[in-house]
């Protein structure tokens, strides 16, 4: 089980350490991005298989990934300011302990 509430950084487990997530990557098999919105369908039956280490990178950061040096992020801020943060609460995620994380 993932859910996601949100933040800004690292992810950080409870005791302070931080570990490091694969390189992410946007891929849009050459579609334009209206379109893969256009298809995007709610699912509600979920897999029993674990996420990998990589796919929690890739959803972390399309969440609130930085994209600039300057800091700028996936999610709009209004002045830039990114006043939430993101906690991650797992359960299978392979590689991962079962904790709340901060990214």
């Amino acid at each position: 089980m993932l859910m996601c509430f949100v933040s800004r950084g690292n992810v950080m487990a409870a005791q302070g350490e931080y570990i490091s997530l694969p390189p992410t990557t946007v891929a849009t098999n050459g579609q334009p991005l209206e379109k893969l919105f256009q298809q995007r369908r709610s699912v509600r039956t979920f897999s029993k298989a674990p996420l990998s280490l990589a796919e929690l990178g890739q959803l972390l950061w399309a969440a609130q990934g930085i994209t600039h040096p300057k800091g700028l992020r996936t999610s709009p801020s209004a002045g830039a300011l990114y006043p939430l943060e993101l906690y991650v609460v797992t359960g299978k995620v392979e590689g991962l302990p079962p904790a709340v994380y901060r990214y």
